[in-house]
């Protein structure tokens, strides 16, 4: 994990107050003025192949491929594990929780930036929320969702292929279907 890979972070005042104008319009290549200034090209920008943008593509690959079965097969599996009458009620809760998810987690990573990065390491955080050095600990979101991703999984794992009454609701729902069809409706036609 990123957080453990590296050293305690430690906010310098020189950061902040010893950087002149010059320097900081520098950083804002094309800010104002035109790209092509020599100033931009001095200044090379980090390389995307670096080690924790990769981490960061890997873990939204993952991400992505994770979530896949649980749109797909997990609407499929409801579908036909219960009633027609009950489908509806059972698919609503799935779609207001997954809705929902993304909301409670914003709130939740809005609050874990409030807790110093390194409240681990250190005793008392080093500098104020409100100075624009703060790193709030946003790590802590994604390694609690991590352990009870996991913590899910065994027990999903330890499901049927399918629902015991599943046959019965599959045959129910066949003998609902209306005997005529649209080819019968245009044979009584003519």
């Amino acid at each position: 994990m990123e957080h453990y890979g590296k050293e305690k972070f430690a906010a310098s005042v020189e950061d902040l107050h010893e950087r002149s104008t010059s320097e900081d319009e520098k950083l804002l290549c094309g800010y104002g003025r035109e790209l092509e200034e020599r100033t931009c090209e001095d200044h090379s920008l980090p390389s995307f192949l670096n080690p924790y943008f990769l981490l960061f593509i890997l873990g939204q690959t993952l991400h992505g491929v994770g979530s896949t079965p649980l749109f797909s097969i997990g609407t499929t599996f409801i579908d036909e594990s219960v009633t027609q009458k009950a489908s509806p009620v059972y698919l609503a809760i799935h779609a207001v929780l997954t809705s929902f998810g993304p909301v409670i987690g914003v709130f939740v990573g809005g609050f874990l930036l409030n807790i110093y990065d390194d409240f681990d390491r250190v005793d008392h955080p080093p500098i104020a929320r409100s100075d624009p050095r703060w790193i709030g600990a946003w790590w802590i979101g994604f390694l609690a969702s991590s352990i009870a991703a996991l913590l899910v999984a065994f027990p999903i794992l330890g499901f049927a292929r399918e629902l015991p009454e599943a046959k019965r609701h599959r045959a129910k729902d066949v003998n609902q279907v209306p005997k005529e069809s649209f080819k019968m409706y245009l044979k009584a036609k003519n």
